[in-house]
């Protein structure tokens, strides 16, 4: 479901103040805080996870380097297929087919990342299952930065996994890519998982990188089929 951005921010301002310690308790609330990755530390937003899944918009867990969680609802989506979600505070993330392509409100903010070169497909064996990984050239450019870089994959590997997390329980395709930065020397890990069959991202890890965003996005509340 779509909604305007000043919709979105009322939704979220309203969900973030529900009583989350009314919920904290209980063995729904640990069930679902303890699908998300570094769950031996409690979540802030814990107590309020099984109440957001009630509400009528798609939802993510926001992690960036570490340093705070945030939620994001679905604000719009684009005839391109660009995602834009909203948090409190003028927090914005964009993503398209799986890739962060826009941030604002991040200690590290991506300005703008778009693809060129020729489209490929890379079949890649997950087991049982194959995982049709596209393969762009991508430029991204930071907003601290003025020129734009080179992300180059240097390899991919997929594995296929079961999966537990608020939006989803089942199979998943789990796919590994080592990325450079040209002309950064360090590489990136970035880890996606989707849910088999549908294709639905479930959750993206962008790894450890001296000058590239830390950023973790966990779905609670899926987004509906276009």
């Amino acid at each position: 479901m779509r909604t305007d951005s000043c919709s979105v921010r009322r939704m979220l301002v309203a969900a973030l103040l529900l009583p989350a310690m009314a919920l904290g308790g209980c063995s729904t609330s640990r069930a679902l805080r303890g699908a998300l990755p570094g769950s031996e530390a409690p979540s802030v937003l814990g107590g309020v996870l099984p109440r957001m899944e009630r509400l009528p918009y798609a939802s993510m867990l926001l992690r960036a380097n570490d340093r705070f969680e945030a939620l994001l609802l679905l604000g719009h989506v684009g005839a391109d297929g660009v995602q834009t979600w909203y948090g409190i505070d003028g927090l914005v993330v964009q993503l398209r087919d799986g890739r962060v392509i826009h941030t604002r409100g991040l200690l590290v903010d991506v300005h703008d990342s778009h693809a060129a070169g020729v489209l490929r497909e890379m079949p890649e064996d997950c087991g049982a299952a194959g995982a049709q990984v596209s393969e762009w050239l991508h430029y991204t450019r930071l907003r601290e930065h003025k020129d734009y870089f080179a992300e180059q994959r240097e390899s991919i590997h997929c594995t296929r996994e079961t999966v537990v997390t608020p939006a989803y329980s089942g199979p998943a395709l789990r796919v590994e890519e080592r990325i450079a930065l040209h002309p950064h020397r360090e590489r990136q890990a970035r880890t996606r998982w989707f849910a088999e069959g549908s294709g639905q991202l479930l959750r993206l890890e962008y790894g450890e990188h001296p000058w590239y965003p830390q950023i973790a996005l966990y779905l609670i509340k899926p987004v509906a089929p276009r």
